[in-house]
């Protein structure tokens, strides 16, 4: 998630990945591998609900090495204490040492090996899942330092690793104006003593994300008419009328957590908004985008 803000101020990066990704979606099935694209010579495909990739693919997934043996037409796929092997045309893999029935066989085509993703990636420890509205496959493999900060009872720390997790884009998003959106400022929002769902607010774009296996799913995202004030329902924070939205949106209510992000002084404001949307600022200290300060008194549940 990191990188998909970083580059360009956040709300225009925003704008910027959504229409590259939107664009690129049309034309074949994407690879995302902890938010970056994997590009190959050889596209994946979907074939009878399972995913092929070519094995150059796998060897991307953080941790993970791969071999291919020519002469046996054999794959190994190495993570850790982890070992996965596939044969060409046959529908099982050996995982460990103990073999296991695959839903569909690795398939030599073209001198190239194209095997099953979701069976290997989850045997290293990744996260998988496919995105209809994109057209994209997205891999998620967080380091373990990462996921044990996640787990701290210290909520910024935990606040921090979520937003640094990475990202599975399940919803389209918005086209905007990347120009006039660079170096807007942008909003967290997380409900009171939570670390595993958040709002990013920028510009007239809202983003839900929820945390599930170690990465962050964005499930909800709202594009916002900033000339009505019309909120939206159970979200205090919402002050105007969605113009169109994609995902459904979250039943998430109670009181909020909110940093105002300023990236050109490397500042944030925060506070609460009730749930009635009164908006108390409790301070402003020094944070950059994609880090969580603590709020004092307010404790992680």
């Amino acid at each position: 998630m990191i990188k998909r803000f970083a580059a360009f101020g956040a709300a225009a990066m925003i704008a910027l990945s959504l229409v590259q990704g939107n664009a690129a979606a049309a034309a074949k099935i994407e690879i995302i591998v902890n938010d970056k694209n994997v590009s190959s010579d050889v596209s994946a495909y979907i074939r009878q609900g399972v995913t092929f990739v070519p094995l150059n693919v796998v060897g991307q997934i953080p941790g993970s090495t791969v071999k291919w043996d020519n002469a046996a037409k054999t794959a190994t796929v190495t993570s850790g204490t982890k070992t996965v092997q596939l044969a060409a045309g046959q529908k099982w893999a050996v995982i460990d040492g103990k073999k296991t029935a695959l839903a569909a066989a690795p398939v030599l085509s073209g001198g190239r090996i194209m095997v099953p993703l979701r069976v290997i990636a989850e045997a290293s420890g990744a996260y998988v899942e496919w995105s209809p509205a994109t057209q994209t496959v997205f891999i998620g493999k967080a380091d373990s330092k990462l996921l044990e900060r996640l787990n701290s009872e210290n909520l910024a720390e935990a606040r921090t690793a979520a937003v640094q997790l990475p990202t599975i884009r399940l919803v389209k998003g918005f086209e905007i104006d990347p120009v006039s959106a660079e170096g807007q400022n942008l909003t967290y929002y997380f409900p009171e003593g939570r670390a595993d769902r958040f709002f990013i607010a920028a510009g007239d774009l809202i983003y839900y994300y929820e945390i599930k296996s170690g990465v962050s799913r964005e499930v909800w995202t709202a594009k916002l008419d900033p000339l009505t004030k019309k909120g939206e329902g159970a979200l205090p924070f919402i002050q105007s009328k969605a113009l169109a939205q994609e995902g459904k949106k979250p039943a998430v209510s109670g009181r909020f957590a909110f940093f105002h992000v300023m990236p050109h002084i490397g500042e944030a404001q925060y506070g609460f908004v009730e749930a009635d949307g009164t908006e108390t600022q409790l301070g402003q200290r020094e944070m950059n985008f994609g880090t969580i300060i603590g709020i004092e008194g307010e404790q992680k549940l």
